[in-house]
């Protein structure tokens, strides 16, 4: 599967006025993709309806970094740009963004996250551990409150800093449990706990599709829930 460059962007129908896209912030974890709709097409930018998620607007600001995704030919593609300015036309609030230079066929799959509360063992190790970090074992309890395949959050009574390592000891019921080594990207107090944002820095093949066979799994439970409602 090849990548699209610069030239064969628009030709390939990829930034072309109503196509539908999907768009996140490229610095948060979560990657929450909001619904929009291209607007407009000039020859270095696009402009785009502001993003909807779940009946809510997602508020972006002149020189975020944000990842669009797009679906062309039944490829999924995404790629990085940038905000350059926000527009009104009538009652219309539009984000005026860079054109691309390339689009890159994406797995989305480890994009998708759940909210949950399963049980999790974690231990913060220092540097110098790193190399034996599969011989130690997590001795601290807490819990999720969601998982993706590049990374979850857990729940802390206290506040870490980006950086801290942690050996984490991730158990999905039916036998699958699994260690990780994951990496604190974000910490935010939340009431009188900490949401601990944290990817995944040494992961297997294998542990990354068990996680991801879950979260589908989780998402297929919601969905046949919400449609018997």
């Amino acid at each position: 599967m090849q990548k699209i460059i610069r030239s064969q962007v628009v030709k390939e129908n990829a930034i072309q006025v109503n196509n539908r896209i999907e768009v996140a912030l490229a610095d948060d974890e979560r990657k929450i993709f909001g619904h929009s709709l291209i607007q407009e097409v000039f020859d270095d930018s696009f402009s785009i309806m502001t993003p909807i998620y779940e009946g809510h607007s997602l508020n972006y600001r002149i020189d975020d970094e944000v990842i669009i995704s797009v679906l062309i030919n039944n490829i999924r593609y995404s790629f990085r740009t940038k905000v350059i300015n926000i527009a009104k036309d009538i009652n219309l609030r539009l984000l005026v963004l860079k054109m691309p230079r390339e689009l890159q066929p994406a797995d989305r799959r480890n994009l998708v996250r759940i909210k949950t509360l399963l049980p999790i063992k974690y231990k913060i190790i220092d540097s110098d551990q790193l190399d034996l970090w599969h011989n130690i074992d997590p001795d601290h309890e807490t819990y999720l409150t969601d998982l993706s395949g590049n990374g979850l959050s857990i729940s802390l009574e206290k506040s870490l800093l980006s950086g801290v390592i942690m050996v984490l000891n991730l158990n999905l019921g039916n036998g699958t449990e699994m260690k990780i080594l994951g990496e604190v990207v974000r910490c935010e107090k939340l009431n009188k706990q900490y949401r601990i944002g944290i990817k995944f820095m040494d992961i297997t093949e294998r542990q990354e599709d068990l996680i991801i066979s879950y979260v589908f799994q989780c998402l297929r439970k919601t969905i046949k829930l919400s449609r018997e409602d």
